[in-house]
């Protein structure tokens, strides 16, 4: 298998802001992505100390979402693949995690269970979809067609089968318990949950980040930019598009798992097209091909939405529908891309200084 290293390159600096962004700190040149999610990393460990306990619920819930979008950001800001259906395998995983609990026990060794099988089989089901499709030559607008089709198919499914899911009324899962199986178990929630999720979601992003920046990575963006020409070069792109596709799912099920333990409820619409819409307006808002706009978009986005809500209970859709159509009009490239802004400007007015006082010398 080769590649066209140039065409790579390019295509790297195609998916979005972040391999131009750059900062110093203590005289090391850091990327504006690494230098917004060190930021962020210090703002979500001290957030507890600062937020009412109903905030860091709502942040909690948006770093388990946080975590879903990073997996649709691989898929569409990397490799190109716009995907309708994601929420498909997050509702799966929480479904799976959701019945165990409910059917079997509440016990570690099930909690344990369940955030293995709502990681595994939903990325297996991702493999099986991608494979069989990609494998027939299905381009990549039918593709998104077929998942915005799976969306509703599985959404009708969780309304239907009500003696798994207990149909449109959901289903309430009892609290689940972590620790030593046999030997100590604790329920997990509150602020140990919160940073519980912060590490997850962490480590989420440093898997996603090494993902992208491996061979496998630049692999995907050079489809992302030219498939004809990368396959023309030797890349199998349909085993990989399948590949992603199928980590990509399994990320969004493990998310899946962890909305069940936080928030002990699951209804059908978490599976169906509003929900895999929502995540694409989150990326897309926060910044795409870029990983951590994901995850700035979804907390911002959602903080956003809580706090309009509640001040304006009739039209705040409205207004949260301006507000978005605003942001992708004056920053297409997210909010990520108001970072590349302010740097250039940063960096253009020390450059004015620097002339000016060599100037004067």
């Amino acid at each position: 298998m080769g590649g066209d290293e140039s065409t790579t390159e390019r295509a790297v600096g195609a998916t979005g802001v972040a391999s131009s962004l750059s900062v110093s700190v203590a005289g090391r040149e850091l990327s504006g992505t690494t230098a917004l999610a060190a930021l962020g990393v210090g703002a979500l460990l001290f957030a507890p100390a600062i937020l009412a306990n109903y905030l860091i619920q709502i942040l909690t819930l948006s770093l388990i979402f946080a975590l879903f979008a990073i997996s649709v950001d691989l898929l569409w800001g990397y490799t190109g693949i716009l995907t309708f259906g994601h929420a498909v395998f997050l509702g799966g995983g929480a479904y799976l995690m959701g019945t165990l609990l409910e059917a079997v026990g509440t016990g570690p060794a099930i909690v344990y269970a369940g955030l293995a099988a709502g990681t595994v089989l939903p990325g297996l089901l991702g493999l099986v979809v991608a494979g069989v499709l990609f494998s027939r030559g299905i381009s990549e607008d039918y593709f998104t067609i077929i998942t915005l089709a799976l969306a509703i198919i599985a959404e009708q499914i969780a309304v239907s089968w009500s003696s798994v899911t207990n149909g449109a009324n959901g289903l309430l899962v009892p609290p689940a318990r972590v620790g030593i199986p046999g030997v100590v178990a604790t329920e997990l929630t509150g602020v140990p949950f919160y940073y519980l999720c912060v590490g997850v979601l962490l480590a989420g992003y440093l898997v996603a980040r090494r993902i992208v920046d491996s061979p496998f990575g630049r692999a995907l963006v050079a489809i992302n930019e030219n498939e004809t020409k990368a396959t023309a070069l030797g890349y199998d792109t349909e085993k990989y598009k399948t590949l992603v596709f199928g980590v990509s799912s399994g990320m969004a099920g493990f998310a899946g798992t962890l909305y069940v333990l936080s928030e002990r409820f699951i209804s059908p619409p978490l599976l169906g097209f509003v929900q895999s819409t929502d995540v694409l307006i989150w990326v897309l808002v926060g910044g795409r091909g870029t990983l951590v706009g994901g995850i700035l978009g979804t907390i911002s986005l959602r903080f956003f939405e809580n706090t309009i809500s509640g001040a304006l209970a009739f039209s705040w859709i409205l207004v949260l529908g301006i507000v978005l159509i605003l942001i992708v009009l004056l920053f297409p490239e997210g909010l990520v891309g108001v970072v590349e802004v302010a740097r250039e400007r940063l960096r253009d007015r020390r450059d004015d200084e620097a002339t000016d006082h060599s100037s004067d010398l």
